[in-house]
Protein backbone atom coordinates (compact mmCIF):
# COMPACT_ATOMS: atom_id res chain seq x y z
CA UNK A 1 0.00 0.00 0.00
CA UNK A 2 0.94 3.36 -1.04
CA UNK A 3 0.87 5.51 2.48
CA UNK A 4 1.53 8.86 0.29
CA UNK A 5 -2.00 7.79 -1.24
CA UNK A 6 -3.40 6.88 2.11
CA UNK A 7 -1.88 8.30 5.30
CA UNK A 8 -4.39 7.17 7.47
CA UNK A 9 -3.65 3.54 6.57
CA UNK A 10 -0.51 4.17 9.40
CA UNK A 11 -3.10 4.71 12.23
CA UNK A 12 -5.23 1.94 11.69
CA UNK A 13 -5.97 -0.04 14.54
CA UNK A 14 -5.53 -3.67 14.65
CA UNK A 15 -7.45 -4.20 17.82
CA UNK A 16 -10.25 -3.25 19.52
CA UNK A 17 -9.78 -1.70 22.64
CA UNK A 18 -12.04 -0.28 26.02
CA UNK A 19 -14.98 -2.56 26.62
CA UNK A 20 -13.99 -4.39 23.23
CA UNK A 21 -10.94 -5.30 24.01
CA UNK A 22 -12.31 -9.18 24.64
CA UNK A 23 -13.26 -9.28 20.80
CA UNK A 24 -11.04 -11.24 18.77
CA UNK A 25 -11.95 -9.55 15.71
CA UNK A 26 -11.00 -5.65 15.00
CA UNK A 27 -15.10 -4.22 15.15
CA UNK A 28 -14.37 -3.20 10.81
CA UNK A 29 -16.22 -3.22 7.67
CA UNK A 30 -13.17 -4.23 5.97
CA UNK A 31 -12.71 -7.22 8.67
CA UNK A 32 -15.75 -8.50 7.79
CA UNK A 33 -15.03 -8.60 4.10
CA UNK A 34 -11.67 -9.63 4.53
CA UNK A 35 -13.97 -13.04 6.06
CA UNK A 36 -16.38 -12.82 3.52
CA UNK A 37 -13.26 -13.07 1.07
CA UNK A 38 -11.46 -15.86 2.74
CA UNK A 39 -14.65 -18.11 2.79
CA UNK A 40 -15.92 -16.68 -0.99
CA UNK A 41 -19.26 -15.41 0.54
CA UNK A 42 -21.03 -13.57 -1.77
CA UNK A 43 -21.35 -10.02 -0.02
CA UNK A 44 -23.09 -8.46 -3.72
CA UNK A 45 -25.51 -5.86 -2.70
CA UNK A 46 -25.12 -6.79 0.94
CA UNK A 47 -23.85 -4.03 3.40
CA UNK A 48 -22.88 -3.64 6.35
CA UNK A 49 -23.22 -1.81 9.59
CA UNK A 50 -20.97 -1.51 12.73
CA UNK A 51 -23.18 -1.25 15.56
CA UNK A 52 -20.71 -0.38 18.82
CA UNK A 53 -23.01 -0.36 21.51
CA UNK A 54 -21.32 -1.59 24.83
CA UNK A 55 -24.60 -2.79 26.17
CA UNK A 56 -24.74 -5.23 23.35
CA UNK A 57 -21.92 -7.31 24.62
CA UNK A 58 -24.77 -8.51 27.36
CA UNK A 59 -26.94 -9.47 24.17
CA UNK A 60 -27.21 -12.96 22.59
CA UNK A 61 -26.99 -11.68 19.66
CA UNK A 62 -24.58 -10.97 17.03
CA UNK A 63 -25.95 -9.45 14.05
CA UNK A 64 -29.19 -8.59 12.12
CA UNK A 65 -30.99 -8.12 8.75
CA UNK A 66 -32.10 -5.07 8.44
CA UNK A 67 -35.95 -5.40 7.70
CA UNK A 68 -36.31 -1.56 6.91
CA UNK A 69 -33.34 -1.35 4.54
CA UNK A 70 -33.04 -4.68 2.81
CA UNK A 71 -29.74 -5.57 1.60
CA UNK A 72 -27.76 -3.99 5.06
CA UNK A 73 -26.67 -6.23 7.66
CA UNK A 74 -26.14 -4.80 11.22
CA UNK A 75 -23.05 -6.72 12.67
CA UNK A 76 -23.08 -6.45 16.95
CA UNK A 77 -19.92 -6.65 19.31
CA UNK A 78 -20.61 -9.94 19.47
CA UNK A 79 -20.23 -11.13 16.00
CA UNK A 80 -16.28 -9.95 16.50
CA UNK A 81 -15.89 -12.88 18.98
CA UNK A 82 -14.08 -15.13 16.94
CA UNK A 83 -13.92 -15.70 13.33
CA UNK A 84 -16.28 -18.54 13.71
CA UNK A 85 -18.43 -16.01 15.16
CA UNK A 86 -18.19 -14.22 12.74
CA UNK A 87 -18.62 -16.13 10.02
CA UNK A 88 -21.37 -17.75 11.26
CA UNK A 89 -23.61 -14.44 11.77
CA UNK A 90 -22.44 -13.33 8.19
CA UNK A 91 -23.60 -16.39 6.97
CA UNK A 92 -26.92 -16.54 9.22
CA UNK A 93 -27.94 -12.78 8.42
CA UNK A 94 -26.78 -12.97 4.74
CA UNK A 95 -29.37 -15.62 4.39
CA UNK A 96 -32.12 -13.78 5.82
CA UNK A 97 -31.63 -10.82 3.34
CA UNK A 98 -31.77 -13.22 0.90
CA UNK A 99 -35.39 -14.18 2.32
CA UNK A 100 -36.32 -10.66 2.77
CA UNK A 101 -35.64 -10.41 -1.12
CA UNK A 102 -37.45 -13.10 -2.64
CA UNK A 103 -40.45 -13.23 0.17
CA UNK A 104 -40.85 -9.80 1.33
CA UNK A 105 -40.92 -7.99 4.74
CA UNK A 106 -44.34 -8.59 5.55
CA UNK A 107 -44.64 -12.27 4.85
CA UNK A 108 -40.59 -12.79 6.66
CA UNK A 109 -42.38 -11.29 9.66
CA UNK A 110 -45.47 -13.19 9.60
CA UNK A 111 -43.55 -16.20 9.06
CA UNK A 112 -40.38 -15.23 11.61
CA UNK A 113 -40.01 -18.70 13.70
CA UNK A 114 -39.77 -20.58 10.18
CA UNK A 115 -37.80 -17.95 8.59
CA UNK A 116 -35.21 -18.14 11.74
CA UNK A 117 -35.31 -22.03 11.65
CA UNK A 118 -34.68 -21.75 7.93
CA UNK A 119 -31.54 -19.76 8.67
CA UNK A 120 -29.97 -21.57 11.50
CA UNK A 121 -30.21 -24.54 9.45
CA UNK A 122 -28.92 -22.87 6.65
CA UNK A 123 -25.66 -21.34 8.77
CA UNK A 124 -25.09 -24.77 10.34
CA UNK A 125 -24.60 -26.26 6.76
CA UNK A 126 -22.77 -23.45 4.86
CA UNK A 127 -20.43 -22.91 7.64
CA UNK A 128 -19.73 -26.72 7.67
CA UNK A 129 -18.84 -26.67 4.07
CA UNK A 130 -17.01 -23.59 3.96
CA UNK A 131 -14.73 -25.03 6.68
CA UNK A 132 -14.38 -28.10 5.62
CA UNK A 133 -12.79 -26.53 1.97
CA UNK A 134 -10.82 -23.72 3.91
CA UNK A 135 -8.27 -26.62 5.57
Amino acid sequence: MNLDQNPEALYRRESNSGDFANLEIPMQKRKILQIARKYNVDMTDIRVKIQRDVNMLDSMFAGSADYMDIGRIDFFPNAFRNEEQLLRTLLHERFHVLQLRKHGREYVQDHLAEMEKAARRYEKAAYTALRKGNK
